[in-house]
């Protein structure tokens, strides 16, 4: 579990996402969730942390898997960190977007452009 995580969610009482990290135990890409647990004066007394790995099954699937139209898809991607972190199936994974300049459509939703779009890279 990220400390780094946990200690964010509880200074700033809010809820926290990791960014996806290997498990050094396991070598598998994974992200936490943390949520404060505030006592009934609303101090904030622990918090509550899951894991979800990102090859197995996960709560991410239903979303991914549904299409957009008839050939478009979902992708859940770390804009920061210029991260792939799921595509539309498991085998694209923790995969590296292609570095700024290189591709103007992917830097314009890593810069919170919202909208439909068409960009060509490698097939899921």
């Amino acid at each position: 579990m990220s400390n780094t995580t946990v200690a964010a969610a509880l200074q700033q009482r809010s809820a926290g996402v990791s960014v996806p990290q290997l498990d050094s135990l396991s070598n598998e890409a994974q992200f936490h969730l943390v949520v404060p647990v505030y006592d009934r004066q609303k101090n904030v007394i622990g918090a509550l942390a899951g894991v979800t790995g990102l090859r197995a099954p996960n709560f991410l699937d239903d979303y991914i898997r549904n299409r957009y139209g008839r050939s478009g898809g979902y992708l859940l991607i770390a804009p920061r960190e210029r991260l792939l972190i799921r595509g539309l199936s498991h085998s694209r994974y923790m995969e590296a977007l292609p570095a700024a300049g290189i591709n103007p459509g992917i830097d314009r939703y890593l810069q919170g452009y919202q909208a439909y779009a068409v960009i060509h890279q490698k097939s899921d």
